[in-house]
């Protein structure tokens, strides 16, 4: 998702709308976050477009997110870049159809970056940390989990007793788990793998984050 969009793209659409406030996902390059006002997550987005005094908004690079953000905050004008998550875009309204149909009792619980269709064919859309909230505190027993099947550990840990589910094909993502915990500890153990970054970009970036958190408050 992340290289879905570019910074230079990113000024050419702050030009068209120069009143716009530029707010991108977490899930993009330092370089785009170094020409955006504010980052957000997908827990915070809603907060922090609603707490921008600005009207308009470019909202990058999800555009799944970005209509989910807009229908919650309708009294600003979101401009949404055409990006997406491959992991969540591959999944299907028919599959949430056919879970219901083979588990009556069934709760869906999916993350914004789905499509509309199974956005609206959800009982509970949020973050990874809320999906994992909702199913703990739910009186359900049987759950279709539409996110990033790495979530799974942790609900199955707190909710051990409850049945989880995910869409037929899985949702495994393989930019995610191209980091191993190998990785990790190498890269720890030989302090190598090192990442640099321009500082004049790390300085603009670190003001988009720096502005989630004051936004996000």
């Amino acid at each position: 998702m992340a290289d879905m969009a570019d910074a230079e793209g990113v000024k050419v659409l702050k030009a068209k709308h120069p009143n716009a406030k530029v707010v991108c996902y977490i899930n993009s390059t330092a370089e785009v976050k170094a020409v955006s006002d504010v980052c957000c997550t997908s827990s915070n987005a809603v907060k922090i477009i609603k707490n921008i005094k600005e009207d308009e908004i470019i909202f990058l690079p999800d555009k799944n997110l970005g209509e989910h953000v807009q229908k919650q905050v309708p009294e600003k004008n979101v401009i949404l870049w055409d990006g997406f998550c491959i992991t969540h875009k591959k999944v299907r309204v028919e599959e949430l159809l056919a879970a219901r149909k083979i588990h009556e009792d069934i709760v869906i619980a999916a993350h914004p970056e789905c499509e509309k269709s199974v956005r609206e064919n959800a009982d509970f859309l949020g973050s990874t940390g809320e999906i994992i909230d909702y199913v703990t505190n739910h009186s359900g027993k049987k759950f279709l989990i539409v996110t990033e099947e790495g979530v799974l550990h942790q609900i199955k840990f707190k909710n051990p007793d409850k049945l989880l589910y995910v869409p037929g094909g899985g949702m495994t993502c393989v930019n995610m788990k191209m980091t191993r915990l190998e990785d990790v500890y190498n890269s720890l153990l030989n302090m190598e793998c090192d990442i640099k970054i321009d500082e004049s970009i790390r300085q603009k970036a670190y003001n988009s984050l720096a502005m989630m958190h004051e936004l996000g408050r």
